[in-house]
């Protein structure tokens, strides 16, 4: 029976991972393709760690590929978090281009800061990615809250391997 996964769930990050990583990948950082399959499978009970989804990242990150797992786990968090605090009211959309305009600063800053030496490094390549992704998730709110997507909308992060 074929496993029908949602695009852009974390399980379907997880069979695109499986794809990706070779056995001896994942056992560097302790894990078994096995109980990886199974958390790829939405019918599965089995969830992801927080710290196997920071291993996931880094294999991958390594590889060249995004990093999707810790921002998947932060999404699930945040609505988590969301949901506790009962928050009813909208964040007004002046906050909404704020926090634009601020993370869009802090790319800036980073791209900035790894230019200064003429040399981009791994470490900067991996800050001005994860800066980037902020502005990304802030712009994606944004446009959400000024047009809400429209039901059964899928909004899809794709692995591919960077240039």
């Amino acid at each position: 029976m074929a496993v029908h996964r949602k695009p852009g769930s974390i399980e379907d990050h997880l069979d695109k991972a499986l794809h990706v990583l070779s056995d001896a990948d994942l056992e560097s950082v302790g894990m078994l393709r096995n109980t990886l399959a199974k958390q790829s499978n939405p019918n599965q009970a089995a969830r992801l760690t927080l710290e196997d989804a920071a291993k996931l990242d880094a294999l991958l990150s390594a590889r060249g590929y995004p990093a999707v797992f810790v921002s998947h786990a932060k999404a699930q968090v945040e609505a988590i978090l969301s949901g506790l605090r009962r928050e009813t009211a909208p964040i007004p959309l002046d906050r909404r281009m704020l926090h634009l305009c601020a993370e869009v600063g802090d790319l800036t800053g980073a791209v900035t800061r790894a230019m200064e030496d003429g040399r981009l490094e791994l470490h900067e390549r991996r800050n001005i990615a994860r800066e980037a992704q902020e502005v990304i998730d802030r712009a994606v709110a944004l446009r959400d809250a000024v047009e809400p997507p429209a039901q059964g909308d899928v909004v899809s992060i794709e692995l591919v391997k960077a240039g």
